[in-house]
């Protein structure tokens, strides 16, 4: 048995927009997502890094992320990777490795977001 499953916590970089794909009226959102990591070097200094994922949400999913999402509210996230492959004008090889959402929950308690979506189940949590 295989498992692609990816769990995140991090931080919104921008509002989520909502878009809706051709005529078929699904909403999908295109986000990154921003994750922080501290350690400490050899010379025991501090390192502070973030990393950016690129996340991409569809159907109700999109459509509560992009309702209550601003800059920089944090997020639970699960779900799967997926890689996309294509060739750039110069027929050189381009790939991106995107994040899948079917679960989230809001976590930032400043905004009192106590929401959550679990699409494999339908279920709406509040």
């Amino acid at each position: 048995m295989d498992l692609n499953k990816v769990t995140l916590i991090g931080r919104t970089t921008a509002s989520i927009e909502r878009q809706t794909i051709g005529t078929t009226w699904w909403s999908v959102c295109n986000f990154s997502l921003a994750t922080n990591r501290s350690y400490k070097n050899s010379e025991d200094q501090l390192i502070k890094e973030a990393e950016f994922h690129k996340c991409v949400a569809f159907w109700k999913t999109a459509e509560l992320l992009a309702e209550f999402c601003e800059w920089s509210v944090r997020l639970y996230l699960e779900w799967r990777l997926t890689t996309k492959q294509w060739k750039d004008k110069d027929e050189n090889n381009k790939s991106q490795t995107e994040i899948i959402i079917d679960h989230f929950i809001f976590l930032d308690k400043k905004k009192q977001f106590l929401h959550t979506w679990d699409t494999a189940h339908n279920q709406e949590t509040v």
